[in-house]
């Protein structure tokens, strides 16, 4: 007896997003008109880089993700990924993303994490280059915690 092969198409599946799938905390998050344009018209390139300070990791992974909205649906991608010891102490996560689409509604960028409870404090973003978020420098200028 031959035994049956089950064809699954793989690229129908859909499993649930990192983003929804763990805890996350959005860091930024950019509309279509805030994406600079592919200049090679294949696609785009981004480049982000977080210094973050994560309490209550336990030893847990951090993951930072980009997410982005097509008119397809949704995409998600890894940037980078950290395994957190010492609360003390601000953790750099970066990398870059290549994507194929050229035509991009939105990305938003998450850290995402098993723990309900870890806290996460940004003290610095980058977006290509460009400086977005520097909270815990404008917290420290406006006397604040």
């Amino acid at each position: 007896m031959t035994p049956k092969i089950m064809n699954i198409d793989f690229d129908r599946l859909q499993a649930p997003s990192p983003r929804e799938s763990m805890h996350s905390q959005c860091l930024l998050e950019l509309n279509h008109q805030d994406i600079p344009r592919s200049t090679n018209g294949l696609g785009h390139n981004f480049e982000f880089a977080a210094w973050l300070k994560l309490k209550h990791t336990h030893d847990l992974p951090a993951l930072l993700i980009m997410e982005q909205k097509t008119s397809q649906g949704h995409k998600w991608f890894l940037v980078d990924s950290a395994r957190v010891t010492s609360i003390k102490g601000v953790v750099l996560m970066s990398g870059r993303v290549q994507t194929k689409d050229r035509i991009i509604q939105s990305i938003e960028l998450h850290v995402c994490h098993p723990n309900p409870h870890m806290t996460v404090q940004v003290e610095e973003l980058r977006f290509n280059g460009d400086l977005i978020r520097t909270e815990a420098i404008d917290a420290v200028a406006t006397g604040g915690n």
